[in-house]
């Protein structure tokens, strides 16, 4: 059945230009399957939209099996317009989605960003992973998306600060609150590290890293990377070659014995399978195990010299004592 509706839907759209070719299989899905708001926003069908919603006002907090309503799917997709006219009836600008998304969290538009804010927005609500719309906004790279949420007010804290380059801003928040160089709840993040102390190592900045651990960041300062484990400042500088940096965070009593991502049993072996052999050396000497094929490296050829050596001990003996009773 499912392949007889896939040739079906290429034989509406033979003939087509891409764009049409997808438009005609969205309406061959439509006609046998049904279609949802959330279906039609996402599509891009504005005015078919706003019609389903003049006819069903309902629909406004309408989920779908994420979650999401129609406000979460318009301003992900950035639709002005959709977005405005939800907001004006009624469309809840907190509401959270999977991961504890808002419709700010999931947004890249600037002027959709404003929208929302000026309708209500708590910019202050954080998502599943622990960060806030600007947090997430700035790890992004969307620097228009985080400079709509700055300029309706909010302030920006030491992480954001320190993900937009911000340098000034994160100095002078750390002058005038140092506190704030310990996140107060933890993360969790796909990648790496999002400290405060992490960021700044993984940008290679040692001056902000020496102010943050006199400020008093913590050198293992954690972030949950799903089914791989806790990630601390240690794994950012390894994995970005920072031989200075890893030595600094070593000193300072990091724990070498950390994750070294999905496919590394621990820092260490990540080192070395990279072929950064400097910061292997340095993370051994304080206190990394070493990874099992490096110990059977050195184990096995050593045990062959032993068993070798003791070959030749006993051959000795053994002609020794020939030699004595003849």
């Amino acid at each position: 059945m499912a392949a007889f509706t896939y040739l079906v839907a290429l034989w509406c759209a033979a003939g087509e230009s891409p764009a049409q070719s997808g438009r005609s299989e969205q309406l061959y899905y439509r006609r046998m399957v049904g279609e949802t708001i959330h279906d039609v926003i996402a599509w891009d069908y504005p005015e078919r939209a706003l019609s389903m919603l003049e006819k069903n006002p309902s629909l406004v907090h309408s989920l779908n099996r994420n979650r999401e309503t129609p406000l979460h799917v318009a301003a992900a997709y950035n639709n002005a317009e959709v977005v405005l006219w939800l907001l004006d009836h009624g469309a809840a600008p907190n509401a959270k989605a999977y991961n504890d998304f808002t419709p700010l969290h999931l947004t890249t538009n600037g002027a959709i960003a404003k929208l929302i804010i000026t309708h209500g927005a708590n910019l202050a609500q954080i998502d599943a992973w622990g960060k806030t719309s600007l947090q997430l906004a700035a790890e992004m790279g969307h620097g228009h998306l985080a400079d709509a949420i700055l300029e309706s007010g909010y302030p920006i804290d030491l992480l954001s600060a320190l993900l937009l380059d911000r340098r000034d801003d994160a100095k002078r928040i750390l002058r005038e609150n140092p506190s704030a160089a310990q996140p107060p709840q933890r993360m969790a993040d796909l990648w790496a590290n999002i400290t405060p102390l992490g960021i700044a190592v993984a940008k290679n900045d040692k001056e902000l890293v020496e102010m943050l651990l006199e400020a008093g960041a913590h050198v293992d300062s954690g972030t949950d990377r799903p089914n791989v484990g806790t990630l601390t400042p240690l794994c950012n500088a390894v994995w970005a070659g920072n031989v200075d940096l890893t030595q600094l965070l070593c000193q300072k009593g990091a724990n070498c014995n950390v994750p070294g991502g999905k496919f590394y049993g621990s820092i260490v072996d990540y080192a070395i399978k990279a072929r950064k052999f400097r910061i292997a050396g340095i993370l051994l000497v304080h206190g990394a195990w070493p990874p099992g094929y490096l110990v059977a490296a050195v184990l096995i050829p050593l045990l062959f010299a032993c068993l070798l050596i003791a070959s030749r001990v006993w051959r000795n003996k053994t002609s020794m004592g020939r030699a004595g009773k003849s």
